[in-house]
């Protein structure tokens, strides 16, 4: 479904300018109802990945080409952004304080909006916000940007967003009583990331809670299997605590396991002897 947002920004130089065109960078880079090249798109992913303080020539070129830069990059630079000017609206990209300044609304920004609110389990948030955001994702982001450093590392920031989201969603259902919900969006999680334990914990939780206890200890035994095999570790204490409650058939208290956030930023002492 294509969306347009009128939206009026500022300059620092306090001019006011208008576009409706939202540009879209987690996946391949596409512009809401306009055809542009693949050397557009790949300006255009470099003017999303510095759209909060604009990117000047250099930066332009530095994303785009990296240390491979032909002797007429800011020349292609330049004539490029005319052209998307002329086919986007002259608003849409201003150049300001010696800065080219994106003024278009990005899918970037939503994920983020939502992303923002995810990291703080007292805020309200409904599935459905949260499922949109993830739909926003339509693969790799700055794609276009593959060699570039700065395109790297806000791929790997953006990355661990969506895993938050992800489990943010399956807290959401669990909440609501949606256990095959949270199941078989924890199932993704833990294919794509299997080092990742507290997927794997809100997994075993959304089976037991389903009824599901045979799957929820087999899937604990997994875990431990690929923890051993990779990392030499044991899962980490609060699994073990809920594979404990499974094991004997306790009641889950779910307002605790919503609560627990993992420690980052610690040293790991589960090494197997």
């Amino acid at each position: 479904m294509s969306h347009e947002w009128y939206v009026t920004t500022t300059t620092t130089s306090g001019t006011a300018v208008s576009c409706i065109s939202t540009v879209s960078a987690l996946g391949p880079l596409r512009v809401d109802g306009v055809r542009v090249t693949p050397a557009q798109r790949s300006l255009l992913a470099a003017l999303v990945l510095h759209r909060r303080r604009g990117a000047t020539v250099d930066d332009l070129v530095d994303a785009v080409w990296c240390d491979h830069a032909p002797a007429s990059a800011t020349a292609s630079v330049q004539n490029q952004i005319s052209r998307l000017r002329r086919r986007l609206g002259q608003a849409t990209i201003v150049f300001d304080a010696n800065r080219y300044v994106l003024t278009s609304p990005t899918d970037v920004d939503r994920f983020e909006s939502v992303g923002a609110s995810a990291r703080h389990p007292a805020c309200a948030l409904v599935p459905g916000a949260i499922e949109d955001a993830l739909a926003l994702w339509r693969g790799t982001p700055y794609d276009e940007l593959s060699n570039s450093v700065d395109a790297q590392i806000e791929r790997r920031r953006l990355e661990s967003l969506q895993a938050r989201l992800i489990e943010r969603l399956a807290i959401e259902y669990l909440t609501a009583g949606r256990h095959d919900d949270a199941t078989a969006v924890l199932e993704v999680r833990v294919g794509a990331e299997p080092l990742h334990e507290r997927a794997w914990e809100l997994l075993i939780a959304s089976e037991y809670l389903a009824g599901r206890r045979t799957t929820a200890l087999a899937e604990f035994v997994e875990l431990e299997g690929i923890l051993s095999d990779r990392l030499d570790i044991h899962p980490s204490a609060p699994l073990r605590r809920l594979n404990m409650i499974v094991s004997t058939e306790r009641p889950l208290d779910l307002t605790t396991l919503v609560a627990h956030q993992p420690p980052s930023g610690q040293r790991d002492e589960r090494r197997l002897a």
